[in-house]
């Protein structure tokens, strides 16, 4: 009794549950929801049982104690089926206190705990129970509900199993074990469980949902048959019509998949998953653009879902954006580093940049990854495949044979798989296998010619000549001119004794555009064979085919050479088999052949060669030699230098010791090389080779010094050696020679042995000769080479600012202030910069730092003063300037910059005191007297002005404002004829300045001494000035109009007047238009006086006459 209503109220607890994982995201321990709801919420159809069973327990007669337990577990039970589970907990527990033996107080009060959330206790009571009655399947169902609710989902696991074990009609402790056993991915004991539990209810949705779920991926139409009963029960079950679209989609069934996926967006348009899906679904049918829309929707609801960012990633690569497919899946793997699919597509991504070392890596990760192995078994295997086909690539074949024999034991029927095994398996001479795989190949490709002649190749290499002969005929019947089917046929017709048909195959293939040496080979093998020696000789002789003459045939061909042409054509047939027959010679000549085959490059041979020599003749001096030399073209120089310290010192000859010490210089053992040098110059000491060898290291340790003898030895034999150069040029560097230093370090031999240190002496060089453009090439090299070589970056600011390059030399003063930010000196310098370009603000800002360091220099003060007057603060700029002065009386530019300041300031006066000051130490700046005539010329003392004027021309003679400035002095002294010379000679200075013209235009005109004044003149000098200007400053046309008016010819000048009106801004059009408006008068009143003179022409001519 007890057991069939325990198992109704599972089963009933269980029916109501809704489970949210899927089999593809579940976590490995969380008690799922509705196994919480079993143990929690207790029906009142379940009470009643145990109310019955207390009953009769309280009818046996038993004692008073058993009989008050029972009723305390009656009125428990009525507790807790109206959910009063703590009320109902002191009842059961005081049953258990009465009566320890009674069972089904121990199962309630579990029932209480569980619903409590207090799992701990809820075992131990239901264990309780289990021990009492072992065989009560309910209680077992409830202790595993407990157990897992408790995190314990082994034992849990195997308490329901007891229970199934015990009533296998209990439903619900199937469904709750499947649930287990998903989460420890164990999906083919889940998929037995729903079975049994779908069986026994086939109306269990949560089972049939939980099913299709399993079977989504590996059995689509099973997964389908049991979503479509869902459906018919709930056509507005949106979760079932997503897992329908998926499991049509994976059927091959996109339509299908499309309709029910636009269903379930329909239905929940939140629902971001569906729009995923459909997005996914829309892609596979090759409609990208439409998979793009609702694959950003979906983004759109979940920005960092990575199945949506993967699909579209997928997406932008079929649409053949790959850089925009390469971000997304960086994307993916940062937010999930371990997502299978964005490895698997990363992977792809490299392998088909040709990185495939990095795409084996990240496959050999996944393969290696336990949960991807159970979780996603497809991508499993094509992640396999990959790592095949790179290990494949890296020359890796036996390990890409075990991933392939993996595979496809998964997939026995992937031909991708097989074509790549077969591969392989020939690879490494597994022909047997190789053979089996290319034939199931062909059984379902019969006209893939390519896989039926490596099959053919396979039949002959393992001897069954007449199946390869069928295959080639078959190739060769569609294909006549298949040259390696032609070829091999001819090897196949060969073994089976058929020679003449055969040749008739080689013969074909000589006809087509590319014969290789093989051709000829077995051309001549099979002349041979027909005893047509003359023409098989012939073909051996060929070129092509003759360095692979046997032994046999070289001996032949030697005796018939000595036939027909000698012991001279015998010699020459001898020197080409040396070369080109790898043949048994004596002891000599192969020596003699090693030492070719090095000439000619053929070291792997060269080296086998002598290797074929017995021991104690490889041990001889010349054969050890060779040998080394052999392994020094072979880029093995270590090697070398063994073999070649194993030659008795009393057998180095000068020629060993220069080999031995070359090797040891490439080894880079300088040490042990400059001892072997060391004797090679004591042997003979005006020879220049170890000389040479001795200032390579030399000059690699910079001893420069020490050098300077071998170099002046090399230099005797050889003027232009590299090294010796270099040498002689960096000494005469150290000396201060700078010319005859550059005429060594600017050659081309020196160059090719630049290092840093020569490209920094050949810059201090170039500097010091104030040769400023190499000198910068020289530094910008070397700082792109040696970025922190801060000497250079000092030397090429200064030279940048020193040239005019004021941004260079900025860029290059800031670099080293990141890394001296208190270096005074280099502040100051930018600071001068930014003062040259302007840029007064960051020059205070330079100045200020620099003046907290260095709060005595003078020059700081002064250039803070400077930037501070064109910024216009001119107060605290004549107190920097002052400050500066009182700390160097003598600083001429400060005292000049003060008087300007003064000027600026409009006291004149307080401007000549200081000028004078500073004319006085530097009586030849011209500036100063310039901007002293500045200042005279405010004071109105005109005369001065002109001659501190004169003063700066005499020292600058082309400073055209001197020129320009006194031409306005001698014009207001009446100086008029004085006045146009100097603007004349301003013209000469600047003949392209608008400005220029136009005040030699209006000397011309406005001058009061008629003698000077020319009107005509100033016409084309104003002229040229709006010339110059492309006729587009008003002032400039304006003048033009008045010179033409000056000089009678109003018309024109009042074109120009009504066009300098129209060109100038609107708050600036008086003027002209005034003066257009005098032309336009004087213009008008000469028109209305030429008819009244006509007239009186006509009535008059008299009196026009004496007019």
């Amino acid at each position: 009794m007890h057991c069939s209503n325990g198992a109704d109220f599972s089963r009933k607890s269980v029916c109501h549950e809704s489970p949210v994982h899927s089999a593809s995201h579940r976590p490995a321990t969380v008690l799922p929801a509705s196994l919480h709801s079993t143990a929690r919420l207790p029906h009142t159809a379940a009470v009643l049982p145990v109310l019955l069973l207390v009953s009769a327990l309280l009818l046996t007669g038993c004692s008073d104690q058993r009989k008050q337990a029972g009723r305390l577990v009656t009125e428990g039970t009525e507790l807790r089926g109206a959910g009063r589970n703590a009320e109902a907990l002191r009842k059961l527990s005081q049953a258990t206190a009465l009566a320890p033996e009674l069972a089904e107080a121990h199962y309630g009060r579990g029932l209480c705990l569980s619903a409590l959330d207090r799992p701990a206790e809820a075992v131990i009571a239901l264990e309780t129970a289990v021990r009492l009655k072992p065989d009560w399947a309910e209680a077992l169902h409830a202790l595993g509900t407990a157990q897992l609710k408790d995190h314990d989902p082994i034992s849990a696991e195997q308490t329901l199993t007891r229970a199934i074990e015990t009533d296998a009609r209990l439903t619900a402790a199937w469904f709750a074990r499947s649930e287990i056993r998903l989460q420890s991915l164990q999906d083919s004991a889940a998929l037995h469980d729903l079975d049994a539990v779908l069986r026994r209810a086939p109306d269990h949705r949560e089972a049939r949902l939980r099913r299709a779920r399993l079977l989504l991926e590996s059995h689509p139409e099973q997964a389908i048959e049991d979503l479509s009963v869902l459906l018919q029960h709930d056509r507005l079950n949106t979760e079932a019509l997503l897992l329908r679209g998926r499991a049509w989609g994976n059927a091959g069934n996109q339509q299908r998949a499309l309709s029910d996926l636009a269903a379930a967006c329909q239905l929940q348009p939140e629902m971001q998953v569906a729009w995923r899906e459909r997005g996914r679904q829309l892609r596979i049918t090759g409609d990208p653009e439409a998979a793009r829309k609702d694959l950003q929707h979906a983004l759109q609801l979940a920005p960092q879902d990575t199945e949506t960012l993967f699909e579209l990633a997928l997406t932008e690569k079929l649409q053949g954006d790959r850089t925009e497919a390469e971000r997304l899946l960086l994307q993916v793997l940062a937010l999930a580093p371990e997502h299978p699919a964005a490895r698997l597509e990363s992977a792809r991504l490299l392998m088909e940049n040709e990185q495939h070392s990095d795409a084996a890596r990240i496959l050999a990760g996944m393969i290696e990854d336990p949960v991807l192995s159970a979780l996603k078994p497809a991508i499993l295997g094509d992640a396999r495949l990959l790592l095949a086909t790179a290990l494949e690539q890296l020359k890796q074949p036996e390990t890409a044979l075990q991933q392939t024999t993996i595979l496809l034991a998964e997939r026995p029927h992937d031909e991708t798989t097989r074509r790549l095994h077969a591969e392989l398996l020939q690879q490494l001479s597994r022909s047997e296998e190789a053979l089996k795989e290319l034939t199931w190949l062909l059984s379902q490709r019969h006209e893939d010619a390519e896989l039926r002649l490596q099959r053919a190749g396979l039949q002959a290499e393992i001897g069954d000549d007449t199946a390869a002969l069928q295959d080639l005929n078959l190739i060769l019947a569609t294909t006549p001119e298949h040259a390696p089917a032609l070829m091999l046929r001819a090897s196949v017709l060969k073994s089976l004794e058929n020679p003449v048909a055969a040749l008739q195959d080689v013969d074909q293939l000589l006809l087509l555009p590319a014969v290789s040496s093989d051709v000829r080979r077995l051309r001549a093998d099979l002349l041979t064979q027909l005893q047509r020696e003359p023409e098989a000789d012939a073909e051996y002789l060929h070129p092509d085919l003759f360095p692979q003459a046997t032994e046999q045939i070289l001996l032949r061909l030697i005796a018939a050479a000595g036939q027909t042409g000698g012991t001279a054509a015998q010699q020459e047939l001898l020197d080409r088999a040396i070369t080109a027959c790898p043949a048994a010679l004596s002891t000599t000549l192969q020596i003699q052949h090693a030492e070719l085959l090095l000439e000619q490059g053929q070291l792997s041979k060269a080296l086998t060669t002598l290797e074929q020599l017995p021991e104690n003749e490889r041990q001889q001096p010349h054969v050890l030699l060779l040998t080394a030399r052999i392994q020094l073209a072979n880029e093995h120089p270590h090697e070398a230098v063994r073999l070649l310290q194993q030659i008795p010192e009393d057998s180095r000859t000068p020629g060993i010791l220069q080999l031995l010490a070359d090797t040891l210089i490439r080894c880079g053992q300088n040490t042990e090389a400059r001892q072997i040098l060391n004797q090679l110059i004591e042997i003979s000491p005006a020879e220049a080779s170890p000389r040479i060898q001795r200032l390579k290291i030399l000059t690699e340790l910079e001893a420069w010094q020490e050098a300077e003898e071998d170099a002046d030895v090399v230099l005797l034999n050889d003027p232009d050696n590299g090294h010796a150069r270099l040498v002689r040029g960096m000494r005469q560097a150290q000396t201060g020679n700078t010319a005859a230093a550059l005429t060594d370090l600017e050659s081309d031999q020196v160059r090719k042995l630049d290092s840093t240190a020569v490209v920094w002496a050949r810059c201090r060089c170039l500097l010091a000769a104030e040769r400023s453009t190499q000198a910068s090439a020289e530094l910008s090299r070397l700082l792109q080479e040696v970025p922190d070589h801060d000497e250079a970056r000092l030397a090429r600011a200064d030279l940048e600012l020193a040239r005019g390059n004021f941004r260079e030399a900025s860029a290059d003063y800031s670099v080293l202030l990141k890394k001296q930010p208190q270096n005074a000196e280099l502040l100051l310098k930018r600071a001068r910069l930014l003062l040259k370009v302007g840029r007064n603000d960051a020059a205070e800002t330079d100045l200020v730092q620099l003046l907290r360091l260095q709060p005595l220099s003078a020059e700081a003060w002064h250039l803070r003063g400077l930037a501070r007057g064109r910024m216009g603060q001119r107060d605290v700029a004549r107190r920097d300037l002052e400050r500066s002065l009182r700390l160097d009386a003598t600083n001429i530019n400060c005292l000049f910059d003060l008087a300007d300041l003064e000027v600026a300031d409009g006291r004149p006066v307080a401007a000549l005191v200081l000028y004078d000051a500073a004319l006085q130490l530097k009586p030849d700046h011209a500036i100063g007297w310039y901007n002293r005539g500045l200042a005279l010329y405010r004071l109105n003392r005109l005369a001065e002005a002109a001659d501190a004027w004169t003063r700066t021309i005499e020292l600058r003679p082309g400073l055209d404002r001197a020129w320009n400035s006194r031409a306005q002095a001698r014009t207001a002294l009446g100086q008029h004829s004085d006045a146009r010379r100097d603007l004349e000679q301003v013209l000469a200075l600047k003949p392209g300045d608008p400005q220029a013209w136009e005040h030699y235009a209006r000397q011309l005109l406005r001058c009061p001494d008629p003698a000077l004044k020319d009107s005509a003149q100033a016409v084309l000098a104003a002229r040229k000035a709006c010339e110059l200007s492309e006729f587009r400053d008003w002032k400039l046309l304006s003048l033009l109009a008045e010179t033409l008016q000056a000089n009678g010819q109003p018309n024109e000048a009042l074109t120009w007047a009504e066009q300098a009106r129209r060109t100038a801004p609107t708050a600036q059009r008086t003027a002209p238009a005034q003066l257009a408006r005098s032309l336009q008068n004087q213009v008008e009143g000469r028109n209305a006086a030429e008819p009244s003179t006509k007239t009186r022409t006509a009535v008059a001519p008299a009196r026009t006459n004496r007019l």
